[in-house]
């Protein structure tokens, strides 16, 4: 068995996904079936954005190569590495279930040693790991950090410093399975879904500049009578790259253009917003969700309300 759909299913997910040079074939066997999902940190270097990808990809002395077949940046880019077994579990407290040949583990860049984990990877983390549960049916129980199935017990500490550690992972992987968007940035669905007041959304300042961004995720009703406005407004200048518009929340369908404006692709790209805004798009009926990609200094608000 091998995973080589997995890239697909993480962008369906509304994910920023690398696809590494070669992943397709680049493991150390076939897959005997996927039955787990394994979380780990890379104990790496404290900057950058995943410094250890070369070594998750190529190994290390007496390890080769892969090591994980997803890394984890901290910007929440998710980097496809390979698509079969991955030398990442080790022994195992039940190698049937969490062995490397029945497990996917993902190694998320994190020191280890006390590091904050940014919100974005946080969020990334259970994104990715709630579209993997969905596609290859995998419970959300058997989701484990590597420190939870590692034989003997304290054999590893990873992932170590996770808000409300794997407890905290899995419920926000259950909270997105289940519907919600998981404790993101956004409101939960049901703000935007049955209220059609106005309603203004309070977007924290993301992003580091036009080229590095901050992504945030709009869910709403499939179900609603109306066509949608959203109307990005801020008291300085916000960035907007891209806005996406999705006809499912989890499969993509086709690329949105004028006669097809809920497929998946941008409607809108690379526009400057001033106070007090001055742009607003039209959401069309059956559109699920909407990712914006922007860079901004300070708190924006985006307002959304019925045509």
């Amino acid at each position: 068995m091998y995973l080589n759909d997995m890239a697909n299913v993480l962008r369906a997910a509304g994910l920023k996904v690398v696809e590494v040079g070669g992943w397709k074939s680049h493991n150390h066997g076939s897959m005997r079936a996927v039955r787990s999902i394994i979380a780990h940190h890379t104990a790496g270097a404290a900057t950058g954005n995943y410094p250890s990808l070369n070594v998750v990809r190529n190994g290390r002395p007496r390890l080769e190569g892969p090591l994980a077949q997803l890394g984890l940046g901290r910007d929440g880019t998710v980097y496809v590495i390979s698509n079969g077994v991955s030398w990442h579990a080790g022994p195992t407290i039940n190698d049937s279930v969490y062995g490397n040949y029945y497990a996917i583990g993902i190694e998320a860049e994190n020191t280890g040693v006390g590091q904050a984990w940014p919100a974005v990877q946080v969020d990334a983390y259970a994104r990715m790991i709630a579209a993997l549960c969905r596609h290859y049916k995998v419970p959300v129980s058997a989701v484990k950090g590597h420190k939870e199935i590692c034989y003997p017990a304290g054999r590893k500490i990873d992932p170590h410093g996770l808000p409300g550690d794997m407890n905290g992972l899995r419920q926000r992987v259950q909270s997105i399975l289940s519907g919600n968007n998981g404790g993101g940035n956004t409101p939960p669905a049901r703000n935007l879904a049955r209220e059609y007041g106005d309603n203004m959304l309070l977007v924290p300042a993301g992003g580091k500049s036009k080229t590095e961004l901050d992504y945030v995720t709009v869910p709403l009703s499939i179900l609603r009578e109306h066509d949608l406005v959203l109307a990005p407004g801020v008291g300085a200048e916000l960035y907007i790259k891209s806005i996406n518009t999705w006809k499912n929340q989890f499969n993509a369908q086709n690329g949105a253009d004028v006669m097809n404006p809920g497929g998946v692709g941008a409607i809108l790209r690379d526009f400057t917003v001033w106070a007090p805004g001055g742009k607003s798009i039209i959401v069309p009926k059956g559109v699920a969700k909407v990712d914006i990609a922007f860079y901004s200094r300070v708190r924006w608000s985006l307002a959304v309300y019925p045509r």
